[in-house]
Parts: structure tokens; C-alpha cells; sequence
């Protein structure tokens, strides 16, 4: 049986086989911002060498459970028929066949171990979240069969250096033996291995493979000068030995990165670059064609890490634009990210502008111009940050051009909006924090303008409710009245039952209070300078608890007065505050106010009625019987003779307000029985409405059988009823005047109603 070919193991291990792990730079601080991120960036967050690891699929794993049926298979074979060959060379050939396929299992069984690991501890979380009491233990993982495995395979490795030294392969054996070590974890003995291998055979293809790995070791552990030294050794045998030519970019790519840890940039550029040139002239050839694809690739990203050490704008977007075909620009916002990464925000805003400026309406323009607006964030020019928004807003929102030009990337659009409000959101809410703590006008005025592109822009969000409402405490505290009111009155409206609706009800009443007194000369407005210190959380106050009122001259001629919009808007303030605030202790106070505001406008009739609901409701207040009396007048005066009598009649009801036998009680049933006549008398001489006014007069009796008006209600009944031929009520009223009333007077009777 023929010894498995390991050629390939060059090839592998120069693309990665061992982790190609890097020491990245320093990380810089993140944007204080936790915005949602924009599309993910190629590769952003890699900072070291790239690992050329091939991906699994579903496939993959498919052939490997094949795989390791037939390896079975074939160690089972070996097994039996190793023991019957004799010593030589075809024998030393089984065991590494053997070897390799031990080393082979046992990685396959390591992956394995990690899956069971992996399900093991989902069951445990899962067990945890259930009941934590009662939880399973923790699992480990476990390598026990993976480590047996790989001990076979490095003693069949041992047997043959040790019984076959005239081995023709023996380089090879040392080369896959101290690779398997290292794998292993004997990392001193598999660098000891290589060692031997360059002194015993300095002339073998696997030669730039040991340095290769040599120099893997040493940059893991971080001493650059044997990590280049290494490396260096490898590339020189380009034109040395068949074959080591497919190290010699790699070789390369690592000695770039040396540079790089050592803070060498132009040097890491210049070898980046050959990497690069070097791919490019051996694309005629198709051999590993995959793999120098890859490597160009890796090598264009981190070129750009290199540029952007040394600030090279100009020359780093050439160069990119010239080797990075049709994912140029993913290398050139490569470079823009790290620029804002490590924190040179200056040099970030001016790729992400060459970036907008050449593509307009690539399908991460938005996110382009969220960094843009961000990095002026950190510079702190925050004139720029509102019009970078305004940019955001307007250059890629719904009717925007770039809206139309990616009109069929639906997922595209709904980013571009979600990144435009998130950026919005979390930066009006970042500089309003900014704002409380400071108390600088000049933040507090920047809020209040994003706050206001925001909610124009995006009215209909989560969000919104509780950014109008800061919107509006913003407002407030910069003394714009009347339009914090205004937006304290949507937060109502857009959720009557939130979480800021009662407090937002009550704030526009007093932000409507302030507008009014300022109207009316009371309170002068300030003109806040930027540099004044302002404090959004002192207490707003309370709505104006006085009650007293000023006793206007009062005839049945005063006309009403227009009620200014500021004062109209208070009355719909205080009604919205009834209706979500329901038993407010500020209930008796607010309706009140929106009375004198009628009374104050001498709209007497509806002041009248707001008083009596008042007065009605909280009949032993302090102020109910005076404020009574003056609803009374007001009626009376204004000859309101119906809504007079019914007041009349609920005040005399309320013996709270008029207790019985009190001056008060014996008023208001004298007032409530003459407004009641009276207005029936209205029905008649001014209504003309005769039927109504004979009923009225019948049910005036009927509701003051005692009044000395009473007899002449009944005349005044059947009077208009002969007038109105309505036979059948001048009949009764008649019948009940002789029989009720039968020592009235006939003459003052008669000249109640006029003939």
C-alpha cells in the first residue's frame, strides 16, 4: 500500500494551518455614542494577520463523518498488516501511512469533543434557566479520546526516526512530527524538531515550511527580530527549491506584519504591497489560484491599517482605487474606519466625503454620512454635527435620490431610515444629558434643534412620545411657553394613558399660564445668551391657586369679549387636563381657572355655568357660596332665566351649600321659582310659542303649588290656551284655578299677561 502523500502539508501550513494570530495595536475608545452600528464594515474589526482557515458547510461535515468511516477502515487494515511486512523501508512507509491517519482522527474526534462540549453546555444553560437549584453541573470538555489518538500517531512517528534513520522521508517525518507537537501543545520540542530538520537536510523541499512555522511561533510569542529572521529564511528559497515559490508571498505578508508590530509603516506598506505585485504577475497561473486570490485580498486590507498610521490619504485611496478592482471601495472604507476607530476623526470625515462625493448612491452612503456626523460629534463641532443630521436626514431619506436609486434594496432603505433615526435619537438624547449636567444654553438649544428635526422627521416612532416630551421640557426651561405647551399637549394626545401624560397636561397649563402673563406684560421674557446657566429641573411651580376675582360691572348690555388664542388654548389645556388626570387634588384649582377665563372675557353665562359645576361639586370650599352668589347674578343679570332657575334649584338641593331654614336656602328658592316664571313668561311674549308657553305655566303650578305666582300661572294658562284654541287645557287650567286657588285676586290676575 502506497504512503499517503503529505506534499500538501507546505501548502497548508502557509496558509494557516497553525493560528495566524497577530498582535494588533492598541484598541482606541469607542464612541461614547451606543448607536446602532451601521452595516457591518469588511473585516473592520480585524486588526492582526488574517487566519486563511477554509469555512465549513453542512457538505463538509457530511464527507468528514464519510471520511473518518473509511479511516477506520484503513487503520484497521494497516494495523493487521504492518506486523506482517519486515523491516525496511516499504514498512517505515505503513507506519507514517498509519501515523497520519491516527493524527488525522484525532483531530477529527477533537472536533467532536467541542460539539459535545457545546451541546452539553446549552442543556446546562438551558437546566440553569429553568431552575437554578436543581441545575446540571457544569460540563468540561473533555480530550481524553483525541489525546489517545494523537499519542499513537506521534509514537509511530518516534518509532520511525528512532528504528529507520536511512529513511528517504525522514525530513518529511521530522517536519510533520514537530508540526504535531506544536499542535500538540510541545511547543519547545516541535521548534527543536524544525531546528533539526534545517541542519540534517538544509536542502529539503520542507525546509521553508519549518521556517514558515519557526516564524509563526516567534511572532505568536511576539519577538519580531527571530519572527523576521525566520520569515526572511523562507522567502529566499523562492528560486532555491520546486515548489517554495507559493511561500514566498506569505512569507512576505508576515515580514509586512513585522514591520507593522514594530511600528515600521512604510515598510509594512512597501511589503504589502509586494505581496500584492506578486499575485498579481502569477495570475496566469491558475495553480492555488483560490489562495492567491485570498492573499491579495488580505494583503489590501491591511495595507490600509498601514496608511492610516502614516496618514496617507491621498496616496493610500490611489493605490486602493488601482488594485482593488471592483471592491475598491470596501478597501477605502476600510481606511475610514480605522481613521475613526483610532480616533483621527479629521482624517475619517475626509474618506467618508471622497467616499459620498465618488459614490452618491452606493448602499452605504447613510452609513458613510452616520460616521461623518459622529466623528464631528468627537471633534466637538457641534455647529457641524446639526448640519451633518440635516445631511443624513435629507440626502437619504424616503424621497431622497438615493432612496430612489435603490429603490429595489428594501432592506437598504429600512437601514438608511433606521440608521438615520437611531443616530438622531441617540445623539439628542446624549447632548440633552450634556445640557442637565452642564446647564449651558448654547447644548440646551442644539438639543432642542435635533429634538425638533427628529420628531418633524420621524413623528410616528417608539420613540416619539418620550422625545416630545423631552422636547418639550427643553422648550420650557429656554422659556419658549407657548410652544412647549404645544408639544406637551401632543405627548397627550399621542398617548393619553403614557407614562409622562399626566405631568405633560399640567405642564401645558402652565406653560400657557407663562404665555399669557407675557402677553399681558406680567412677566417679561428673557433672551437667553448662549453662555447663560440654566437649570431644566427646577421645579416648574404650580398652576396660579388663586381664586379671587375682580367684580366686573355687570347689564344685561355687556357684550362678550373676543378671548384671546393664548387664553383659548389654556381652556383646552385645563378641560385635557380633567380628562386625563381624573380626582386630581388640582381638580377644584384648574376648573376655576378656566371660568375666570371666561368671566375675565366677560362671557358670563358659560363663567356662570363652570362656576355652579364647581360650586356643586365642592360645596363646602371656602369660596363656593360667594362664588355662588356671583353665578346667580351673573344669570340674572343677563336674564338667563332657565339655566338661573335650574342653578337655583341644584344649589337649594345641596343642603351642604344652603342648609335648611339658612338665609342662603330661602334665597336661592325665591330666586329658582321667579327665574322659572319668568322665563316661562319669555316663551310666551318672546317665543310666541303658545302651546309650550300654556304647558309651562300648568307645570310652573305643578312645581310651586304655594307661589303667590301660582294663580296667576293658572290664568296665564288658560288665557293662551282660548287664544290658542287648545279647549282642553283652558278647561283644566281653569278648573284648577277655581278649585286651588279660589281667593286670588282677578285683577291682579288679569294683569299678568298682556292681552
Amino acid at each position: 500500500m502506497a504512503a499517503p502523500k503529505t506534499a500538501t502539508l507546505g501548502l497548508l501550513s502557509s496558509l494557516g494551518l497553525t493560528a495566524l494570530l497577530a498582535f494588533a495595536p492598541a484598541a482606541h475608545a469607542a464612541s461614547a455614542l451606543k448607536l446602532k452600528p451601521a452595516p457591518k464594515d469588511a473585516e473592520a474589526d480585524r486588526k492582526g494577520p488574517a487566519n486563511f482557515k477554509a469555512p465549513t458547510s453542512e457538505d463538509d461535515v457530511a464527507r468528514d463523518v464519510a471520511a473518518d468511516k473509511k479511516r477506520d477502515e484503513l487503520i484497521d487494515e494497516l494495523k493487521t498488516i504492518i506486523p506482517k511486512i519486515p523491516e525496511g523501508e516499504k514498512k517505515a512507509d505503513l507506519y507514517f501511512q498509519l501515523a497520519e491517519l491516527w493524527w488525522e482522527k484525532s483531530r477529527y474526534v477533537s472536533l467532536q469533543e467541542v460539539k459535545d462540549y457545546d451541546d452539553a453546555y446549552s442543556h446546562y444553560l438551558s437546566a440553569k434557566e429553568k431552575d437554578e437549584k436543581t441545575a446540571v453541573a457544569e460540563p468540561k470538555v473533555s480530550t481524553r479520546r483525541s489525546d489517545a489518538y494523537r499519542k499513537e500517531a506521534l509514537k509511530l512517528y518516534q518509532i520511525i526516526l528512532k528504528n529507520y534513520p536511512a529513511y528517504p522521508r525522514k525530513a518529511e517525518v521530522l517536519f510533520v512530527v514537530a508540526y504535531n507537537l506544536y499542535e500538540s501543545g510541545s511547543k519547545a520540542e516541535a521548534i527543536q524538531n524544525y531546528n533539526t530538520l534545517i541542519k540534517q537536510y538544509p536542502d529539503s523541499r520542507f525546509v521553508p515550511d519549518a521556517y514558515v512555522q519557526m516564524g509563526e511561533h516567534y511572532f505568536q510569542t511576539n519577538d519580531l527580530s527571530r519572527a523576521r529572521a525566520a520569515f526572511e529564511k523562507a522567502a529566499t528559497y523562492k528560486d532555491k527549491i520546486p515548489g517554495a515559490a507559493k511561500l514566498y508571498p506569505f512569507a512576505v505578508y508576515k515580514l509586512a506584519w513585522c514591520d507593522y508590530n514594530a511600528q515600521e509603516y512604510q515598510g509594512a506598506i512597501e511589503k504589502f504591497k509586494g505581496v500584492i505585485q506578486y499575485q498579481d504577475t502569477q495570475a496566469a497561473n491558475t495553480t492555488g489560484q483560490r489562495d492567491r486570490i485570498q492573499l491579495k485580498s488580505e494583503a489590501l486590507k491591511d495595507i490600509v491599517l498601514a496608511y492610516a498610521q502614516i496618514d496617507a490619504i491621498d496616496s493610500a485611496t490611489a493605490y486602493l482605487h488601482e488594485k482593488g478592482g471592483t471592491r475598491a471601495l470596501d478597501y477605502i472604507n476600510k481606511l475610514a474606519a480605522t481613521y475613526f476607530d483610532t480616533g483621527k476623526f479629521d482624517q475619517a470625515i475626509r474618506v467618508y466625503k471622497q467616499l459620498e462625493a465618488e459614490a452618491p448612491t452606493h448602499v452605504r452612503a447613510p452609513a458613510w454620512q452616520q460616521k461623518i456626523l459622529l466623528a464631528y460629534d468627537k471633534l466637538n463641532k457641534r455647529d457641524k454635527v446639526v448640519s451633518e443630521m440635516k445631511i443624513l436626514v435629507q440626502n437619504y431619506g424616503p424621497q431622497s435620490a438615493w432612496a430612489k436609486a435603490n429603490a429595489d434594496q428594501k432592506g437598504a432603505l429600512a437601514e438608511a431610515t433606521d440608521l438615520a433615526e437611531s443616530a438622531m435619537r441617540e445623539l439628542v438624547q446624549d447632548y440633552h444629558q450634556e445640557a442637565i449636567k452642564t446647564k449651558s444654553v448654547a447644548t440646551y438649544k442644539l438639543a432642542r434643534d435635533i429634538y425638533k428635526q427628529y420628531l418633524e422627521t420621524f413623528p410616528d416612532t417608539e420613540s416619539a412620545y418620550s422625545l416630545r416630551f423631552y422636547y418639550a421640557e427643553i422648550l420650557y426651561a429656554l422659556e419658549d411657553y407657548e410652544p412647549a405647551a404645544a408639544e406637551y399637549a401632543k405627548v397627550v394626545d399621542l398617548d393619553p394613558k403614557g407614562q409622562y401624560t399626566q405631568k405633560a397636561a399640567y405642564d401645558t397649563i402652565l406653560g400657557l399660564e407663562k404665555s399669557v402673563e407675557i402677553a399681558k406684560g406680567k412677566v417679561k421674557k428673557h433672551d437667553l445668551a448662549d453662555a447663560t446657566k440654566i437649570d431644566e429641573r427646577k421645579a416648574k411651580g404650580q398652576v396660579e391657586q388663586t381664586r379671587t376675582i375682580k367684580i366686573e360691572k355687570l347689564t344685561k348690555e355687556t357684550e362678550e369679549l373676543p378671548i384671546p388664542e393664548a387664553e383659548q388654548k389654556l381652556i383646552a389645556a385645563c378641560e385635557k387636563y380633567l380628562v386625563v388626570s381624573p380626582r386630581s387634588k388640582d381638580e377644584i384649582v384648574i376648573r376655576y381657572k378656566a371660568a375666570f377665563v371666561y368671566y375675565d372675557h366677560h362671557h358670563f353665562v358659560e363663567a356662570a355655568k363652570r362656576f355652579g359645576d364647581i360650586i356643586l361639586k365642592w360645596p363646602n370650599d371656602a369660596w363656593s357660596q360667594k362664588a355662588a352668589d356671583l353665578s346667580l347674578d351673573i344669570l340674572n343679570t343677563k336674564e338667563e332665566w332657565l339655566a338661573l332657575s335650574d342653578l337655583a334649584h341644584k344649589f337649594h338641593d345641596d343642603k351642604r351649600l344652603a342648609p335648611t331654614g339658612s338665609e342662603f336656602e330661602k334665597r336661592v328658592a325665591r330666586l329658582g321659582e321667579g327665574a322659572r316664571f319668568k322665563y316661562v313668561m319669555d316663551v310666551y311674549e318672546k317665543k310666541k310659542d303658545l302651546t309650550l308657553a300654556a304647558i309651562e305655566f300648568k307645570n310652573f303650578v305643578t312645581t310651586y303649588p304655594k307661589s303667590e305666582n301660582a294663580p296667576k300661572a293658572l290664568y296665564n294658562s288658560l288665557f293662551i290656551a282660548d287664544k290658542g284654541e287648545q279647549l282642553d287645557l283652558e278647561i283644566a287650567a281653569g278648573e284648577q284655578l277655581m278649585r286651588d286657588y279660589p281667593k286670588a285676586d282677578p285683577d291682579i290676575i288679569k294683569l299678568t299677561v298682556p292681552a
